[in-house]
């Protein structure tokens, strides 16, 4: 039985990218590799939450207070 494989969900780390452009190049041109939106979403909501940090941190200092 012969395995075909058009489409890939990988995470963003590196070794998961560079097997599906080794998949890609040994395979037909049909094959089609897409990274999870919810760890890029995961990323992009973890560097925001950074910025806001010392925001919040003070917030907190203030209601504390109040």
């Amino acid at each position: 039985m012969k395995i075909k494989i058009i489409a890939m969900t990988i995470d963003n780390s590196n070794n998961m990218v560079l097997s599906a452009k080794l998949l890609k190049s040994n395979l037909i041109n049909t094959f089609i590799h897409y990274r999870c939106v919810t760890h890029v979403l995961n990323f992009i909501v973890t560097a925001e939450l950074d910025v806001v940090k010392i925001h919040i941190k003070n917030l907190r200092k203030l209601i504390k207070i109040i």
